[in-house]
């Protein structure tokens, strides 16, 4: 594929050097901020922004920037920084009152939502500001070369602080410590990570002749692996038939599988049919076979709407939930467009790849334009589901899922919980300590369809606190899963251990056990594909199992845990 490349020789080395000496020297005086708790650290609606502008207007204009764009590129940059401020500040809003909640998920999901964003709309810019003939291929191009200097000028990176680290290493040997101290300051650590980025940045785009060579290299490894992909997604799907859904849904991952495989294949076929007019793929014997099997992707997708509301009845919109369906959304809009175009114009459909992938694309920046802002932000909306999944009384006060509002959904979430505490008053203490902290269980706050062996049981609270201590844990109350708890000595070393396992089969993937080990709580998997009965056959495991059945112990290489008819099979060498 050949573009048009008049005008894109890079600036000199001393501009490129001179921004990223401007953005260290910000980034310090940022993290030093947070350091002290000084302004604007204590204000996310301005810290937000100013990191975000700081972070990405410097790495935009270092890639974007040539000897003949300047005015033009500063002109785009300008309008950029002012909507990056202002979607920045925000999500800073989201975030007050600061200290109030966590924000981890809000950072995590703008950091990526941001990021691709930038991503997308740094191809455009460059575009625009090229001065040279604007095509779909330029902008492949663009995308590319982004990339992989990115990539390698962060590799470049890590290999200089690695060389820092051996440095100070070394002197350290013979009694110089300096080095050591001074290397993993801050005020040297941050500005030299920058500038050494930007070094690396330059270099590479000196070498753009290697840079191309490389993505071809991808390419032409990818050519091989694309009809490769189609053929297991063809057969996977003409298996589904035989094999049922249920099967797919009972991991949980199933919707996520689906999403991840219609992705890869229209990933591939991007790559590797690039503008659709270049040379020709591959023979055409292979290049019809891809034809007729891409209406695959289209099925997959739908199949993955359906994993998509299969438990919202259960669960209701949350954040995670509207993400899947964004992708959903464009990846299903790839995959028909895609399919029409081979309806259209037969086997010369990839000639529609540029205006379709350009179309999608602008509409995928804006549509992570909107979900970013006021317009269509998607804490508000699954605040909205789980509250009418409240009011319409599918859970109750006692099982509403406050930790999930509290931890996820920011200061929507926040203003909701006190709103809620507002209206309890003092009426109420058990339920409002529940709000207070919806994290912790205890024996008479646990989930009523917990069924402990021996039925008084109780958690030791370094048990409790290693279980309900991150929001991720399988076994954390807002994963809301009915669970069968037995005490027990699984390996028999005269501690006692906590096996947890899941009522229902389809959640069997959760079972943990956890063993004490030097003052501290290891969970153990207990894997779903053992569940055997004493011949070892495969049984179904239901909650009712485990009527008047007294867990025990059977010798194997590691203990096995048997409860009515199920054998579940512990390996105390993994840790989960």
């Amino acid at each position: 594929m050949k573009v048009n490349n008049q005008g894109a020789s890079p600036p000199r080395y001393t501009v490129l050097l001179t921004i990223a000496v401007i953005q260290g020297l910000a980034l310090l005086a940022l993290y030093q901020a947070y350091q002290y708790k000084v302004w604007p650290s204590q204000t996310p609606v301005f810290a937000y922004p100013l990191l975000a502008v700081t972070v990405l207007l410097p790495i935009g204009l270092q890639l974007a920037l040539t000897q003949t764009n300047v005015r033009l590129l500063v002109q785009l940059s300008i309008g950029c920084s002012i909507l990056i401020a202002l979607l920045a500040g925000y999500l800073g809003f989201q975030a007050t009152p600061i200290n109030a909640f966590k924000t981890d998920a809000l950072n995590v999901r703008g950091l990526l939502a941001g990021g691709v964003a930038s991503f997308i709309a740094l191809i455009f810019v460059q575009q625009l500001s090229s001065g040279t003939e604007r095509s779909y291929g330029q902008l492949l191009l663009f995308s590319w070369r982004n990339l992989l200097m990115g990539i390698f000028a962060a590799l470049f990176v890590g290999l200089f602080f690695l060389m820092l680290l051996l440095w100070s290493a070394l002197f350290a040997q013979i009694g110089i410590e300096i080095f050591k101290d001074v290397f993993f300051e801050a005020w040297f650590l941050i500005p030299t990570l920058t500038i050494a980025f930007s070094v690396g940045l330059a270099v590479f785009k000196e070498l753009t002749g290697i840079i191309d060579q490389i993505w071809r290299l991808v390419r032409a490894l990818i050519r091989l692996l694309l009809p490769l992909i189609l053929t297991v997604s063809v057969l996977f799907s003409a298996s589904l038939p035989f094999t049922g859904l249920d099967v797919l849904w009972a991991t949980n991952l199933g919707t996520a599988l689906l999403l991840a495989i219609a992705f890869v294949v229209l990933f591939y076929l991007n790559i590797v049919y690039q503008d659709g007019v270049s040379d020709p793929a591959y023979p055409e014997l292979i290049h019809r076979w891809i034809t007729v099997s891409l209406p695959v992707v289209v099925i997959l997708s739908l199949l993955s709407l359906v994993g998509l509301f299969a438990r919202l009845d259960q669960y209701g919109w949350t954040v995670a939930r509207f993400w899947a369906g964004f992708i959903w959304v464009f990846l299903t809009l790839f995959s028909v467009s895609y399919t029409w175009m081979v309806w259209k114009l037969r086997w010369r459909w990839p000639e529609g790849l540029s205006a379709c992938n350009t179309r999608i694309a602008v509409l995928m920046l804006a549509g992570l334009v909107l979900v970013n802002s006021p317009l269509l932000d998607f804490r508000k909306l699954s605040l909205a589901s789980q509250m009418a999944r409240l009011e319409r009384g599918d859970v109750t006060l006692d099982t509403f899922d406050f930790f999930y509002v509290r931890q996820e959904l920011a200061r929507p979430g926040y203003l909701a919980i006190e709103q809620l505490k507002a209206s309890l008053g003092d009426d109420d203490a058990e339920l409002l300590a529940k709000i207070e902290s919806p994290a912790r269980i205890t024996n008479s706050s646990a989930s009523a369809s917990w069924v402990y062996h021996p039925s008084d049981l109780v958690l030791p609270e370094t048990l409790v606190d290693a279980i309900t201590g991150s929001s991720l844990s399988p076994l954390s109350p807002e994963q809301r899963v009915s669970v069968f708890v037995v005490k027990i000595d699984m390996n028999e070393d005269g501690r006692s251990d906590y096996a947890f396992i899941p009522l229902e089969e389809r959640e069997l993937w959760r079972a943990a056990v956890y063993t004490e080990r030097s003052g501290a709580w290891h969970p153990k998997p207990l894997v779903a594909n053992q569940v055997v009965n004493e011949n070892g056959d495969p049984r179904a495991w239901t909650a009712e199992r485990i009527d008047d059945s007294v867990p025990r112990l059977r010798d194997a290489p590691f203990k096995d845990l048997i409860i009515g008819e199920a054998v579940f099979r512990a390996n105390f060498e993994v840790d989960r």
